[in-house]
């Protein structure tokens, strides 16, 4: 069985939307996140070299390099703007309005995605998302980082809000833009003292408003520059190996509904950023490995719900 049978994944999912694959490009609006306490982030590692923001001078060109690179790399023309950088909707609606607006008038530009906080949505930031949209436009997401539903764990990687916060947070988009814009929450697996059961609980609760359509896995990596490598190097704790990783997403993936889209199942991050886990196995080696782990355990996304 192929794994797009096994697991909802977003490039199953936007095959059936739109017909072909969708690509995301990645940009920004050009401002840094205004929290910047969380101790695992240096922002730079987790963001393209090609990133642009829309509107700055020689944005457009930068943006038509890029597709053309990515068209001749994945062999589509279906675009979807990734706001991937920081917290994207961190500014005045007005100022969002203008970055989201831009690369959505471009040709075969399907789609939004947005990466943000909980904290930075609320009734005017929806608002002018939704008013950057045009005729074209067939998708919108938020990624929205929660990290986990355990507050302890929240607090531990100074978060800056609560579980609850997120909770609010998708009752707000729903009330402002009902099932127009669908949610990812962005979840970290492997925080010190969470556990199978914590994890588990973190997937499930996220995962229970209607407007939650996708998700997001990522393992903790201990980045160079920030207070978690402090924290690490004055007490080292426990980070998951390559094998304990993908036996657990393997695992949670069964607790994930079959019609949620999994965004990402693992993460890269540039090697000179890395303290740890080191784990010296590509991409490519990863989800061979993941494929045989759900192949041998006759794993089926959401097969214990």
């Amino acid at each position: 069985m192929k794994l797009e049978e096994r697991i909802y994944t977003f490039n199953r999912y936007s095959k059936e939307t739109f017909g072909k694959r969708a690509v995301r490009i990645s940009m920004s609006i050009g401002k840094p996140c205004p929290w910047g306490g969380c101790i695992y982030c240096n922002d730079t590692s987790f963001v393209p070299d090609t990133v642009f923001v829309p509107g700055e001078e020689g944005w457009h060109g930068k943006f038509e390099n890029v597709k053309k690179r990515m068209e001749r790399r994945y062999g589509s023309n279906i675009w979807l703007a990734y706001f991937q950088s920081g917290t994207s909707t961190c500014e005045s609606p007005e100022y969002i309005k203008s970055k989201f607006k831009l690369p959505l008038l471009s040709e075969n530009v399907k789609g939004l995605i947005i990466s943000t906080r909980p904290d930075y949505i609320d009734e005017a930031r929806i608002n002018a998302i939704l008013e950057s949209l045009n005729e074209n436009t067939k998708e919108v997401w938020i990624e929205l980082g929660l990290q986990s539903t355990n507050d302890k764990s929240l607090k531990f990687i100074n978060r800056g809000h609560t579980a609850e916060t997120y909770f609010k947070a998708l009752d707000e988009i729903y009330k402002t833009a009902g099932e127009r814009i669908k949610v990812a929450p962005h979840l970290i697996l492997g925080i010190p003292d969470e556990n199978f059961e914590t994890m588990k609980e973190s997937v499930t609760q996220s995962l229970s408003h209607k407007i939650v359509k996708g998700v997001k896995f990522h393992h903790l990596q201990v980045h160079r520059g920030t207070k978690l490598e402090k924290i690490y190097s004055e007490t080292p704790f426990k980070l998951f190996t390559a094998e304990e990783y993908i036996e657990t997403v393997a695992e949670l993936l069964r607790y994930v509904p079959s019609n949620v889209v999994m965004h990402r199942l693992f993460t890269t991050s540039p090697g000179e950023y890395i303290i740890g886990p080191k784990w010296g196995i590509s991409t490519a080696e990863m989800m061979e490995k993941f494929n045989k782990i759900i192949e041998d355990k006759n794993i089926m996304q959401g097969d214990m719900l």
